[in-house]
């Protein structure tokens, strides 16, 4: 599925037959925790030249979807002073690695809580 250079503000519905998605160039800014297990089923998730809405939470949505989305070319654009700046950039000044330790910390208690 390709929508890249339109005037997307989000991800569209996706049909499960596919599994390749490119929607760079587009106005989408944000990614939703939903949309999570959709994208995991892709081989390539294309995402780049986007205006991203830098936060931790969506650097843990990127992370998430590390091995489907090459974010290395993400670019913030907002807040205002992390403009310009990559998304990788943009976590390490927003200290997000602080938060991505305690999820994965949670994540491994919650797993052995269930084993």
């Amino acid at each position: 599925l390709n929508v890249s250079h339109s005037r997307f503000y989000d991800i569209p519905d996706i049909p499960e037959s596919l599994n390749v998605i490119s929607a760079q160039n587009t106005s989408i800014r944000d990614l939703n925790f939903n949309l999570i297990p959709a994208l995991e089923g892709f081989q390539r998730v294309e995402l780049a030249r986007n205006p991203w809405n830098c936060t931790c939470r969506l650097f843990l949505v990127l992370q998430s979807l590390k091995h489907h989305i090459d974010f290395r070319k993400a670019l913030c654009g907002t807040p205002e002073f992390l403009k310009n700046r990559s998304v990788i950039d943009a976590s390490h000044a927003l200290n997000c690695s602080i938060m991505v330790e305690a999820l994965h910390s949670i994540e491994q208690k919650s797993s052995q809580v269930t084993s």
